[in-house]
């Protein structure tokens, strides 16, 4: 199962029991019982997105570790991920996190400090930090979380940096997408799936947007039918940011399906949008339909992006930069 898939499946397994009793397994179902695989049972074929990610517990602590951002590709790039202890996700301020090629070195590329943001939504969140991979291949990252109470947990991941599939990004051009409007449509039910969704995000088409010498923020999600509860957040994200910034950008949402009001909840109706594979979404391997954020600049280059929520300080802080203004 992608990112999303291990969230929702997460979230479940933290409302019906408690992690206490399967610290040791990987996230995810894996039959009709909702039973969660130990380290040693073979992960099902019909889950193949666990491929590129190996999880383990490392030996010090009873510590998870799943990777937020599953689009790794050599170079600097944000990283999300969450942590969770025996009982809950852990939400401790800071977590350190060290990178290491080859897999089995033992001393470390790289040593960041990632902070925890909260979502919009009862206690959970995720951690965020900025790392930099000099390469392609199998790389190893080490988790450590301290409260300097006596709380002290590490985990371990191993993950696979590669060309970054077809995903437009940092640097290049944005597409120029012809995205449905309010224009050619009959309603705001054709254009998203959000249950009270703000017409402001379906006036402008990207392509419009790109030719208006403004910035753009661009949300790509399905607030519905996302297979994590994020989605619907984080286009209310980009709402809320195009409150406070309204006529100085473009702030577009477009849903990830063509026909959200022919879905009524059977995905078997659902035609994925163009403007996914216009920007590279579906070479992702194993991609459903969770949320990306990008920010462009006024020159049409995409300036920032953002793989599974994002928090607005998160999204501000990008805004500003291509407005040319100070973060305050």
């Amino acid at each position: 199962m992608n990112r999303a898939i291990l969230l929702l499946a997460l979230m479940a397994a933290l409302a019906l029991v408690t992690l206490a009793a399967c610290t040791s397994s990987k996230a995810g179902p894996t039959s009709s019982e909702g039973a969660i695989p130990s380290p040693t049972t073979p992960i099902p074929a019909q889950i193949p997105s666990l491929k590129p990610y190996t999880l383990f517990i490392s030996p010090e602590g009873d510590m998870q570790a799943i990777l937020g951002t599953t689009v790794l590709r050599p170079g600097p790039q944000r990283m999300a991920f969450l942590l969770v202890g025996p009982k809950a996700i852990i939400n401790i301020p800071e977590a350190t996190v060290k990178t290491f090629y080859p897999s089995d070195s033992a001393q470390p590329k790289e040593t960041k400090t990632a902070h925890f943001s909260q979502w919009p939504y009862a206690t959970k969140g995720s951690y965020t930090t900025n790392l930099s991979f000099d390469g392609p291949g199998k790389w190893r990252l080490d988790f450590e979380v301290d409260d300097h109470k006596g709380f002290n947990s590490k985990a371990q991941l191993l993950v696979e940096v590669n060309d970054g599939y077809g995903v437009v990004d940092i640097g290049s051009l944005a597409p120029a997408s012809e995205n449905k409007t309010l224009d050619n449509v009959s309603g705001l039910s054709q254009l998203s799936s959000a249950h009270m969704p703000d017409p402001d995000l379906y006036t402008t088409t990207i392509a419009d947007a790109l030719k208006s010498g403004r910035p753009t923020m661009a949300v790509f999600a399905t607030p519905a039918f996302c297979t994590s509860p994020t989605c619907g957040p984080q286009v209310e994200t980009v709402h809320e940011l195009k409150e406070r910034y309204k006529g100085r950008a473009h702030f577009i949402h477009v849903e990830v399906y063509d026909n959200p009001h022919e879905v009524q909840g059977d995905l078997r109706r659902a035609r994925l949008s163009p403007v996914m594979v216009q920007w590279g979404l579906t070479t992702i391997p194993y991609w459903a339909n969770e949320s990306w954020v990008f920010v462009v600049d006024k020159d049409g280059r995409v300036s920032a992006r953002f793989e599974a929520y994002a928090v607005a300080s998160e999204l501000e802080e990008a805004l500003l930069r291509v407005l040319g203004e100070p973060n305050p």
